[in-house]
């Protein structure tokens, strides 16, 4: 397999693993009244998120270490080639971006749904005759805050980047 196709394959599995997990805990705690993940399933999603912001800042460094004007003639260099690629390299290039597209959206939306049940506890699901919750639990709360602090990270790298 080549550097490409290990690349693919890892961002791949990375959100394969991350939306499994991050789902699980999600839908567990919209359905079942006192549901708390294990401690594996916790650790799972707060490292699987940060190996896709690596991967994503990554892919995006490859970008701003590219050839061009800024960075949108960078993007553009990356996403579009200032030269003609074989057949082989763009397939790799465009699996690439596909995947950073996906790893992006997967770690958009899983997060809004965390933000969402940390906001809005009352959401959570509870036995019929207790009261709504007022707070969100730790696996939630603790979710939430790390997928903000990393999307900022993410940002502020971007932000770092475009400087160049």
């Amino acid at each position: 397999m080549t550097a490409g196709g290990i690349k693919i394959a890892f961002g791949i599995l990375l959100v394969a693993l991350y939306a499994f997990v991050a789902e699980t805990m999600i839908s567990g705690a919209l359905t079942t009244a006192g549901y708390a993940p294990n401690a594996d399933a916790e650790w799972i999603v707060t490292v699987t998120s940060g190996g896709i912001i690596a991967f994503v800042a990554a892919q995006i460094g490859v970008v701003v270490a590219g050839s061009g004007g800024g960075l949108r003639g960078r993007l553009g260099n990356r996403l579009f080639g200032s030269a003609t690629p074989n057949p082989r390299e763009r397939f790799v290039r465009d699996a690439t971006i596909g995947v950073l597209i996906l790893d992006v959206f997967v770690l958009v939306v899983a997060g809004a749904f965390f933000v969402w049940l940390s906001v809005r506890p009352e959401d959570i699901a509870v036995p019929p005759d207790a009261d709504p919750l007022k707070e969100a639990p730790d696996y939630i709360a603790l979710q939430a805050k790390a997928i903000i602090g990393l999307i900022l990270a993410g940002a502020g790298g971007i932000g770092v980047a475009s400087l160049k």
